[in-house]
């Protein structure tokens, strides 16, 4: 007898929107997980910078406000880089 091949299982691939629009979170998530994405989204401040810490994602969608706010945060902007893509969009 020979056992039967399983498939392999989907990655998927984890965003971290960082955003203080409650409606911006809830259209770039919708638009995101209907692409195949699982989505994670958080307000600005040090509360984003626990989740990012935690959860590792493959990218991260960040407002233009937190971007500037960590621009002067060695120790956050040390954490940026681990993400394989990040987008200020």
């Amino acid at each position: 007898m020979t056992a039967a091949i399983q498939p392999l299982p989907t990655l998927t691939r984890r965003v971290l929107v960082i955003d203080d629009e409650p409606a911006v979170l809830k259209v770039i998530g919708l638009v995101l997980q209907r692409r195949g994405f699982a989505v994670d989204d958080v307000g600005t401040g040090s509360s984003a910078m626990t989740v990012f810490s935690k959860l590792q994602p493959d990218y991260v969608k960040l407002a233009g406000a937190f971007v500037a706010g960590i621009a002067h945060g060695a120790r956050h902007a040390r954490l940026l880089p681990r993400t394989r893509g990040a987008s200020d969009c």
